[in-house]
Order: structure tokens, then sequence, then C-alpha cells
């Protein structure tokens, strides 16, 4: 919604209340812009110690829909490792379709769930390893849509990995849909058979 300017008129004074009243208008009006945008609901939350999974639960059910963001490494020792992510900790693949592509000096490559296979959105190398240079960090932005509904919630997401300095240079995206049976009210993040290493950070947003 644009911003209304409601400029002083003749007779109405140039007091400092009239100044002030003005003002304070002028910044209701701009936080609300911001809250409109994406109000955070976890803050950044960044790990301390190596970790199996995150888990965000507890999530508020006012939002039209969520936004992650996240910046992880692991402890594997490889240069990246892929990512699962399980809506309401179900772990059953006929709940997940999507598809995913990954981009790098290869060529692009694309891939399908189809209900079957990964039991979670399987989000790739989405993940830095151990052995890629010390804080190298995988990139991945992440919405779901129409989280509230019992019916197809629906997901997109982009993610970067860097595994060497000069090579490795991993590029994904992709989108499907989340079958389930209920709300979504949390997220699991699982990385490929290692942890989570410390430093890695996360935070989540809602969509009004």
């Amino acid at each position: 919604m644009p911003l209304h300017y409601d400029p002083i008129v003749d007779g109405e004074g140039g007091s400092a209340a009239t100044v002030n009243r003005r003002l304070q208008s002028l910044n209701n009006a701009i936080d609300n812009i911001a809250a409109g945008l994406q109000p955070s609901i976890t803050g950044w939350q960044t790990l301390s110690v190596a970790a199996a999974q995150i888990a965000i639960g507890s999530i508020p059910t006012n939002f039209n829909g969520l936004k992650l963001i996240t910046l992880l490494r692991s402890d594997t020792g490889a240069t990246k490792t892929t990512l699962l992510m399980r809506l309401n900790g179900d772990s059953n693949a006929a709940n997940y379709y999507a598809r995913h592509y990954e981009l790098d000096s290869g060529g692009v490559t694309n891939s399908a769930q189809l209900g079957s296979g990964s039991n979670g959105f399987d989000l790739k190398n989405c993940v830095t390893g151990a052995t890629a240079p010390a804080g190298y960090y995988g990139m991945l932005e992440l919405d779901i849509l129409r989280y509230r509904d019992v019916t197809a919630r629906v997901m997109k997401y982009e993610g970067f990995a860097q595994g060497q300095v000069s090579s490795e240079l991993k590029f994904h995206t992709g989108g499907g849909s989340y079958i389930g049976a209920n709300e979504v009210t949390s997220l699991l993040l699982i990385p490929g058979a290692c942890n989570f290493a410390a430093g890695s950070k996360y935070i989540l947003y809602g969509i009004l």
C-alpha cells in the first residue's frame, strides 16, 4: 500500500505538537510496511555445538506463508552433502512431490520426487562439508506457501554451495508440494549421514 502524504495546511499551525503528530503517523506507516514484509519468527539461531538435526517447532499459524533461510556446514569428510527437510516430522515419502535442478560446470541435472524415494524434501547439496575451506557455508532460501492448508502445501527453494575456492560451485533450485494431512507447525532439517557443524545458522520468517 503506498504511503499517503498529508501536508500541514494553512491555519493548522507549525507547532511542535503538530509536527510530532505528523512524524509519528509517518513512522507508524513505515512500521506497518516493515511488519508486512516478513516478520521474524525465530530470529537468527546459531548452533554453538555440532547437531544431528535442526528442529523448528511451535510455528504460529497466523501467516500466509513461511520463508526459511539457512547457512549450513557439516562435519562430513567431503566438500558438500545433502539436506533433508521434513514437515511436521513426517517421514512418509508418499507425501512429498518435487522437482530439483542442480547447475555446475558440468551443466544442469534434474531429479524428481513423485511420492517415493526420499522420506522428506531432498534439497540436494545445499550444505558444505568439512573439507571445504574454513568459513564456507551452503546457503538456502526456501518458501512454503499455504502452510496452514490441510491439503497441498507449495514449496520452492534456491540454494548455493561452494565446496572449493575455484570449483565445486553448485546452484540448486526446485519446488514441489507436501500432501500430508495437517497444517505445518514444525520443520526438521537433517544433513546426509553427518552432523551440522557449530556455526551453522538459520532464521524463519512469516509471510503475511
